[in-house]
């Protein structure tokens, strides 16, 4: 005669199943929120990437940009002040955040722009690797709103990314907007506007094959996108010429 099984074999069975999926769970999505940031910021590199050729053909690179915004206002102390921010910019800076903006925004699909004091667009406070952060607060030196005589503007792409343009070249971009974990190098990257190119910051790996990310997380676009995972994040032994994959 078939027996079946008794209560207790059923309780131990699903519990050694509530075991596995603890276990597992976690991993598998951690692995899938991985492939979707990778997914996104290629996707967000080549569409700033495409916008900075066609501004390329039509003003020069970034380095031939007038330094002045379209709009501006010189103070009695011979700075400038920008048309949205109202931060002074040294005349000899670099092209000011709001300039370099206005070129970029035509190429973009933009559903909203942060001005002075809001910080809707952008995360108030990004986490670099450990517990060190960049405050957002407009006294801080260290904000990413506002730095000495630099300015930011922050804007939301209809996909939800979010994208920071400063007045030194670079862009940063967080691909789930204000919404954490807004870690640098896990939801957080920065670009740089190349010669011909948007380019990634150096890794290292035309070297040692060094993982220069493991210390500045600032690095870790190009990591990101050429071997397209975030495993640093995972484990601690990798090399661009060895081990581009934990396992």
């Amino acid at each position: 005669m078939k027996k079946g099984f008794t209560l207790a074999e059923v309780l131990i069975t699903l519990g050694v199943i509530g075991i596995v999926v603890t276990m597992t769970m976690p991993v598998l999505i951690s692995h899938y929120r991985d492939k979707e940031f990778v997914t996104r910021l290629k996707k967000v590199y080549s569409v700033l990437d495409n916008a900075y050729h066609s501004i390329i053909f039509e003003e020069g690179n970034a380095s031939s940009w007038d330094m002045l915004p379209v709009e501006y206002e010189i103070n009695s102390d011979g700075n400038i002040i920008e048309d949205v921010y109202g931060v002074k910019i040294d005349k000899n800076a670099y092209p000011n955040s709001i300039m370099v903006y206005k070129l970029f925004k035509p190429y973009l699909k933009v559903v909203k722009e942060c001005e002075k004091n809001d910080h809707s667009c952008f995360p108030e406070e990004v986490i670099e690797w450990g517990s060190r952060k960049i405050c957002a607060g407009s006294s801080s030196i260290c904000s990413l709103y506002k730095n000495g005589s630099g300015a930011r503007i922050f804007i939301v792409l209809e996909d939800g990314i979010s994208i920071g343009f400063l007045q030194n070249q670079v862009i940063y971009v967080d691909l789930n907007g204000p919404a954490r974990p807004n870690k640098v190098g896990e939801d957080v990257f920065q670009f740089n506007l190349g010669v011909n190119s948007l380019t990634l910051p150096n890794d290292g790996n035309e070297t040692d094959g060094g993982v220069i990310c493991y210390s500045n997380n600032w690095t870790c676009s190009a990591w990101a996108i050429i071997n397209e995972n975030l495993d640093y994040l995972h484990c601690n032994d990798l090399n661009w010429k060895s081990k581009i994959r934990c396992k």
